[in-house]
């Protein structure tokens, strides 16, 4: 009912990274802006399709025409929905600032123990963990998202996969990683496929992780196709991080030998950065 926002990140996810719609005249009516271009004899094009009766919005639009009552009523409670979501905006960036850590490699974690919160507002923070831990653009239902929330918050929940991230249930605390599956495969799923980088282009791998390259060569695959390479070093490193969330961790190989991994976040040809707090921050900040 709040209809659309005046800012938003594009849809297109990782593709247009960085890139956000902006609708400065929303408050503006067709007429309006006519009127406004022939006072001021500026060029412009009317789509068509704006007065195409066989699209309901267009049916719509014109019956409210002639129902001025009706119209400013709906423009009214659009209005006051518009309030609403940016309150609701608030208190979820106040609980997420409070109660969810977002890790340096991508996780996230939810504490519980100390949290009264119900199942529908949880479902909602979830909307937006669920994409940035994921690095996804596809939302589970609704409903979905009330189902899982109603098992985080019970006493025996010890672990759920819903939208392409694991949920783990530890002393009242839940954490967030990427669902293992997705990147390795599993039976009705195959495992994520390597991507070759593009030297001096920044390129976004699952959605999660920004690498940038400067040489030619390079492709990077899940942390754990390549576990027998790593050093001890290397494994030492990695054990700091939960055996849950290690699949999801990229690594550079040029050829079949690894050239870096997440662990070593950059170097004189390459670098990696996590965006999942990033991409967090935006989407409550934007929708």
């Amino acid at each position: 009912m709040a209809g659309m926002t005046a800012r938003k990140m594009s849809p297109l996810w990782p593709a247009l990274y960085g890139v956000e719609i902006i609708r400065p005249l929303l408050g503006v009516s067709r007429q309006e802006l006519r009127d406004y271009n022939l006072v001021n004899t500026l060029d412009y094009i009317d789509d068509p399709s704006n007065t195409d009766r066989k699209y309901t919005r267009i049916r719509a639009r014109q019956t409210l025409d002639e129902m001025q009552d009706i119209k400013q009523e709906l423009l009214r409670v659009g209005a006051m929905s518009q309030e609403c979501l940016q309150e609701e905006q608030t208190l979820i960036s106040a609980f997420l600032t409070n109660h969810v850590q977002i890790m340096s490699w991508g996780g996230a974690n939810i504490e519980l123990v100390t949290t009264e919160v119900k199942p529908e507002f949880l479902a909602e923070v979830l909307k937006y963990l669920i994409l940035s831990v994921s690095g996804g653009n596809h939302m589970p239902s609704r409903q979905q998202r009330e189902g899982l929330a109603q098992k985080i918050m019970s006493k025996s929940f010890s672990g759920a996969t819903l939208g392409g991230v694991q949920f783990i249930g530890k002393d009242g605390d839940v954490l967030l990683v990427r669902d293992p599956g997705m990147m390795l495969g599993r039976y009705n799923k195959p495992a994520k496929l390597p991507m070759e980088l593009i030297p001096n282009r920044a390129m976004i791998w699952d959605g999660r992780f920004k690498l940038e390259i400067t040489i030619a060569g390079i492709t990077v695959v899940p942390l754990m196709a390549c576990f027998d390479q790593l050093s001890k070093l290397q494994k030492s490193i990695m054990k700091t991080i939960p055996a849950q969330a290690r699949a999801g961790l990229p690594c550079l190989l040029k050829g079949e030998k690894i050239y870096a991994t997440s662990m070593d976040s950059s170097g004189e040809d390459y670098k990696m950065q996590c965006i999942v707090q990033e991409r967090l921050a935006t989407m409550v900040r934007k929708g």
